[in-house]
């Protein structure tokens, strides 16, 4: 018996159908379901050493920062990672769930022709004024937006 814990919501049945049903299935281990994924929660288990989940769909960002406090590496002899896409596991505590790409968003009507086209328009706000708006857990850095904002500011994309 296992404990999978998501956000909840049609994420966690979408989840649910594509790789926790057909897990069950195939592992004959009885899968329960808890939620929605709190930082606070993790922390809380992990601190009074009663941890009742046992896979947790978190940011990259989270288990890198707490992979061996928060989060056990894992057992690479029982979790086949040999199939994962190259550049995406990020820590020794998880491997990605998913992939997804940040995309800049303008107003046509305001840079016409002449549109912020990559991460360096994006923070040249003195050729592209106006606001910015990064999606993100507070107190978190998502490593594409580090990317894009290390872009920026020049450094290399194999640095």
């Amino acid at each position: 018996t296992l404990t999978f814990v998501s956000y909840g919501g049609i994420f966690q049945d979408g989840q649910t159908k594509a790789a926790i049903e057909p897990f069950a299935a195939q592992s004959g281990a009885k899968v329960l379901q808890d939620g929605p994924t709190e930082n606070s929660k993790i922390k809380a288990q992990v601190d009074s050493k009663n941890v009742t989940w046992d896979v947790v769909d978190s940011t990259n960002v989270f288990t890198a920062k707490n992979c061996g406090t928060l989060f056990m590496p894992l057992d690479t002899s029982i979790v086949d990672i040999s199939k994962l896409p190259p550049g995406t596991k990020t820590d020794d505590c998880s491997v990605p769930a998913m992939g997804y790409g940040l995309i800049v968003v303008y107003n046509t009507k305001k840079y016409g022709a002449n549109p912020p086209k990559n991460w360096t328009d994006f923070y040249d706000t003195a050729k592209f004024p106006g606001k910015r708006a990064i999606e993100g857990v507070p107190g978190e850095l998502d490593p594409g937006v580090l990317e894009g904002a290390l872009l920026a500011d020049g450094v290399a994309p194999d640095a």
